[in-house]
């Protein structure tokens, strides 16, 4: 397990962002398509956070959680937000194989649309992940929303072995990436591409070349929003839509109103890097205060310390211009003593 999925739920601070900025995606998607006859999947863990928010914000009643592990169920059961809300012993690759067969064991009738969110962790698994993200988007039909979440930190990847130097570690792993991805991975991916930056990259490509070859033949893969964040290790959470074969990206965008949304991808290669800075009760008022009617370079001009350690402070201005209108979206935890 990746030290991202071991992290307690109530302290993965930068996946509850995202969870939430996924949602108001699909609170915004309704304008293309009413989500009515729509089946909410995913992963829920024992909280079921995913289900509560998605019932909570867009009236969903058909709900669906898979889970590997049987013993978890009873918890799930006792934790989903409705009665309507099913909770499986089934894994994900058992759900994509054949959603429907799922749906009629969960008692589930009447979908005609799904949402699934493909949360994966373990980066050994790649190869896998994106054969099940391939046999859904394969199986989708127009209407349908797709949300994968996959492991970006590259140094998790294997092949480096004690004693290599960074240049000999960098070309193993991409030695393993090649040898277990096969056509997957790209022909212009390189070693180079192996670095904080790049491996998210050439991530969305192979999401690009997988949605490509796997759409049907009526079927267009549309790329909504394609987001990076840190939890533990660092990870890329792509959401798409599938549409009909006349209809384009920027119809599907703009039927939806995402032109000005700040984490909208016009295309595979546009990801955004949803860093969330650790702040005081103190700290995030003053925020939620002056942003965004003061330059966010006045905020930090005004501020005696530096919000992340590792930007200067010019950066964390040009971050807090482009975030300022989400950080309604970061959670906000207050202390009791």
């Amino acid at each position: 397990m990746s030290q991202g999925a071991s992290i307690p739920y109530h302290l993965r601070t930068a996946k509850t962002a995202d969870r939430s900025l996924f949602v108001d995606l699909l609170r915004r998607m309704e304008r293309w398509c009413a989500f009515d006859d729509h089946v909410y999947v995913s992963m829920g863990g024992y909280p079921m956070v995913d289900h509560h928010k998605v019932h909570r914000v867009l009236g969903l009643r058909q709900l669906l959680s898979l889970e590997e592990n049987h013993g978890t169920v009873p918890r799930q059961l006792f934790n989903r937000p409705t009665k309507q809300c099913r909770c499986l012993a089934m894994s994900m690759s058992e759900f994509v194989d054949n959603p429907q067969a799922a749906y009629a064991k969960a008692g589930i009738k009447g979908c005609a649309n799904h949402i699934v969110w493909l949360d994966y962790t373990k980066p050994a698994e790649l190869r896998s992940q994106l054969d099940e993200f391939s046999t859904l988007i394969n199986s989708s039909d127009h209407y349908d929303i797709i949300r994968i979440t996959l492991n970006a930190n590259y140094k998790a990847i294997k092949g480096e072995k004690e004693g290599m130097s960074r240049v000999q570690k960098q070309e193993a792993r991409f030695n393993w990436l090649r040898h277990n991805l096969g056509n997957f991975l790209p022909e212009s991916a390189a070693p180079a591409d192996l670095s904080d930056e790049g491996y998210p990259k050439l991530l969305a490509r192979m999401l690009r070349i997988v949605s490509g070859r796997s759409a049907r033949s009526s079927s267009k893969i549309i790329p909504l929003s394609i987001v990076t964040y840190a939890d533990g290790h660092k990870m890329l959470a792509a959401t798409v839509a599938v549409a009909s074969d006349a209809e384009s990206g920027e119809d599907v965008r703009k039927a939806a109103g995402l032109e000005n949304w700040p984490l909208v991808s016009q295309n595979w290669d546009e990801l955004h890097d949803l860093r969330i800075a650790t702040l005081t009760g103190r700290e995030r008022e003053l925020l939620d205060r002056l942003l965004p009617t003061v330059p966010a370079r006045k905020v930090i001009q005004d501020l005696k310390f530096d919000l992340f350690e590792d930007r200067t402070r010019e950066q964390t201005a040009a971050y807090l211009e482009k975030y300022g209108n989400l950080l309604r979206f970061y959670p906000n935890f207050v202390s009791l003593d």
